[in-house]
């Protein structure tokens, strides 16, 4: 069994309209959010073998408090301009590219694509949007990264910060 954890990045700033929107940092309730959320995960979820982030500031600043909520363990870091607005397909070849020794892998990107990747996973949870921090918790069956499809998945449960 693989453990995927797909995190939309935590909320973003908007208040400088000069930044392109691969630029726009966390804002102070995406920092309290990205920080709680972390925390939840390090708590709740398999320990990572495997960080993979968007290049977009938001993603890799929200990567960065899951990083250090597992200060202490050893795993890889991959920044991915790919993920940035990619596509459920995308996301899925990027997943089906990972080392077939890594067994979890934690997956910071952006929407629309989490929300269509949760909903193309053949489950009865329909997921109307990926709030931002939302994490989702998926289970794949396969030995081998490479086989990875949509059907091969099971989306386990959804969690988003106004849950706490």
């Amino acid at each position: 069994m693989k453990k995927i954890y797909l995190i939309r990045h935590a909320k973003s700033d908007w208040g400088n309209s000069n930044l392109r929107d691969h630029d726009r940092p966390l804002n102070e309730r995406g920092i309290s959010n990205a920080k709680a959320m972390a925390d939840f995960a390090s708590r709740k979820f398999e320990k990572p073998q495997l960080i993979m982030t968007s290049t977009a500031k938001r993603a890799e600043a929200t990567a960065q408090y899951f990083i250090n909520a597992f200060a202490g363990l050893s795993f890889g870091v991959q920044e991915k301009s790919e993920l940035y607005h990619s596509t459920e397909e995308e996301i899925l070849n990027i997943l089906s590219l990972v080392d077939d020794e890594i067994n979890t892998v934690y997956l910071f990107a952006h929407n629309p694509g989490l929300t269509f990747f949760a909903n193309e996973i053949n489950t009865n949870i329909y997921i109307d949007n990926v709030a931002t921090t939302g994490i989702l918790d998926i289970n794949y069956a396969g030995d081998s990264w490479l086989d990875i499809s949509f059907d091969s998945l099971k989306l386990i449960d959804y969690y988003y910060p106004k849950m706490f």
